[in-house]
């Protein structure tokens, strides 16, 4: 080949990348821009009464929901997919039936009634995070000082089995005596994942490794118990930890009136309480306090202390784009963050990204806990 050529050839090449470069970044561009266009608004539904009447009404209202969820998510993803059995998950969540507290018990009994399916799935859905110890399931959190208050985002990152980002829930839980509830959720659950109360106290489950399990309340049902009740985050420090817990997990917990953040560390019999440095707190699968290695995040640790340390004034837009940043999208059936949040508990709000993958290249709707 002749010189002219063989530069006419790298010439092409030299255009030819750029321009094959400049097309996937519109395209991937394009395809988070369509995510956000097209995110639709969550659901948001207020149920109040006693725990009983609230989960008659959660049922009655989600029925095909909690059948079709509990269709796909535990018996063809927990139980075909991730290949355990159905006997063990029936086996543990009865274990643990005796220590949901009552008033809890009465809301699923309501719930399932009210669906019209067997107590045993619905008890099996809201205990199916403690017989598998929080395999596979991962979560990001930050809280930070912002201009009118503290801000705090959440990335609930789940294996998907294709349903969980698309099933989602926002309840507003209005028990007669008690505290009411945000909680982003899902049919059929009566615990909480991701909920704020309203006194502005928040609390964000996110999973770890390591350490002795125990035998007491199940993870989602006492936060939502927690929550009831507290009016600080020491509120929550102390249920959380008055009893042993069923596996290793790190809370973020926050007072929106008393401007606190703080990362309780939770093995089976140990735990820890981290409070915010340089004006933020961030957790995900690890240990920092506890004496415990092992785990993942650091790196996702990492970028949001990065980005929020020394921080007073974030914005939610400068959160919702860090969660963004640290979003799992990963295959079909994979790990993938299925829910996002951020929380200005001070106004009793939350803005909600769920039913696109990742979930905050979605967009994010604003839900107020008071009407």
């Amino acid at each position: 080949m002749s010189l002219q050529n063989r530069l006419r050839s790298q010439l092409r090449i030299t255009w030819h990348l750029p321009a094959i470069l400049g097309v996937l970044v519109v395209l991937a561009g394009g395809a988070l821009t369509w995510n956000w266009a097209a995110a639709p608004a969550p659901r948001v539904i207020r149920l109040h009464g006693s725990h009983r009447e609230i989960g008659l009404q959660h049922g009655r209202l989600l029925r095909h929901e909690i059948r079709a969820l509990y269709d796909a998510y535990v018996v063809h993803g927990i139980v075909e997919k991730e290949g355990h059995s159905l006997e063990s998950l029936l086996a543990t969540a009865h274990h643990y039936d005796a220590r949901i507290p009552k008033a809890l018990r009465e809301e699923m009994h309501g719930i399932a009634d009210g669906a019209r399916v067997p107590y045993d799935e619905i008890l099996v859905m809201n205990t199916f995070a403690d017989a598998l110890l929080g395999r596979n399931r991962f979560c990001s959190a930050v809280a930070v000082h912002g201009k009118d208050g503290l801000l705090v985002g959440r990335n609930l990152d789940w294996v998907n089995h294709g349903v969980a980002h698309r099933s989602g829930v926002v309840f507003v839980l209005e028990p007669t005596g008690e505290r009411s509830v945000l909680s982003v959720g899902w049919p059929g659950i009566a615990g909480v994942v991701t909920g704020m109360n309203d006194r502005g106290v928040t609390v964000s489950l996110n999973m770890a490794f390591g350490g002795k399990d125990g035998d007491g309340t199940p993870a989602l049902l006492r936060i939502r118990d927690a929550l009831s009740r507290a009016t600080t985050a020491q509120d929550v420090v102390a249920t959380a930890t008055r009893e042993p817990r069923t596996m290793a997990m790190n809370w973020m917990v926050t007072s929106g009136d008393e401007d606190r953040a703080l990362v309780l560390e939770m093995t089976g019999d140990e735990y820890a309480v981290r409070p915010m440095d340089r004006g933020c707190a961030v957790t995900t699968n690890h240990f920092e306090a506890l004496p415990i290695h092992g785990g993942a995040g650091s790196d996702r640790t990492s970028l949001l202390r990065s980005r929020f340390a020394d921080h007073p004034s974030a914005t939610v837009s400068e959160i919702e784009r860090a969660l963004l940043r640290v979003a799992f999208l990963g295959p079909p059936e994979g790990l993938l963050t299925v829910q996002s949040v951020v929380f200005e508990p001070k106004s009793r709000v939350a803005h909600v990204a769920i039913g696109r993958i990742p979930a905050p290249s979605g967009r994010f709707y604003e839900v107020r806990l008071l009407q």
